[in-house]
């Protein structure tokens, strides 16, 4: 009768016992130095001049935009999400504008190159679209994903140059949303919601010019021949 309990008694120590030293481990050990990165990162950010936000600004701009919510993204996530623990909002304010404005840029596109004469998407990509620019509005980058897949260059050029506009504005201009998530539904948790709403817009403009130029003409025939290429 007392043989399973001994062979248990160890089981147990030895688990709190190393859930023990792996927690010593990360706090003073790997956390440590961490924060002290953090904290210099911090006042670094807080001593930039407006020319440096500007730069700041566009770099997470950019690398939050260019994998469509994929990794890069969510390193970059997890860097400004640590700058907002420490009462830094800027930086994930600029990352989470932009994965908003990035399909509804896409949306603008559209229309701009209509402008110009353009058919630049399929008709299928059309249908993406009409799910895509609604989920941008919550900060859902992901529906443009399908459209990106056919056209990989030229997309990611354009929403590089759009996110780096827009995170450079929202850094110039002060943006400050409170919470991680919720793309326009972000606005009302800062301190000027005008802010986040004109990084939104330069973002969204510039994305959509420049998809409207980069991306090339889809003739009707070609339009056809690939819808077809897609259900067979």
């Amino acid at each position: 009768m007392l043989c399973p309990f001994f062979n248990w008694v160890p089981r147990v120590f030895i688990s709190d016992f190393t859930s023990i030293i792996g927690g010593l481990i990360i706090v003073y050990i790997i956390g440590i130095p961490i924060a002290a990165f953090t904290s210099l990162l911090t006042n670094a950010l807080n001593s930039l001049g407006t020319s440096s936000l500007l730069v700041f600004g566009g770099v997470v701009g950019l690398l939050s935009g260019v994998d469509f919510g994929g990794p890069i993204n969510k390193t970059v996530f997890a860097f400004v999400l640590t700058m907002q623990a420490e009462g830094i909002n800027g930086p994930i304010t600029a990352l989470q504008l932009v994965n908003t404005a990035t399909p509804i840029g896409f949306g603008l596109a559209y229309f701009i190159a209509k402008m110009f004469r353009k058919n630049i998407y399929t008709r299928s990509e059309i249908e993406t679209l009409k799910s895509a620019v609604p989920m941008g509005v919550i900060n859902i980058v992901e529906g443009v994903i399908p459209i990106v897949m056919n056209d990989i260059v030229r997309c990611v050029t354009a929403v590089a140059i759009g996110g780096a506009a827009g995170g450079a504005t929202t850094m110039v201009l002060g943006a400050d949303a409170t919470v991680p998530f919720g793309g326009v539904l972000m606005l009302p948790t800062m301190s000027q919601p005008w802010t986040g709403a004109v990084a939104i817009l330069v973002n969204v403009l510039v994305t959509g010019l420049a998809l409207a130029l980069l991306k090339k003409n889809v003739k009707e025939d070609e339009q056809v021949e690939i819808e077809e290429e897609d259900i067979g």
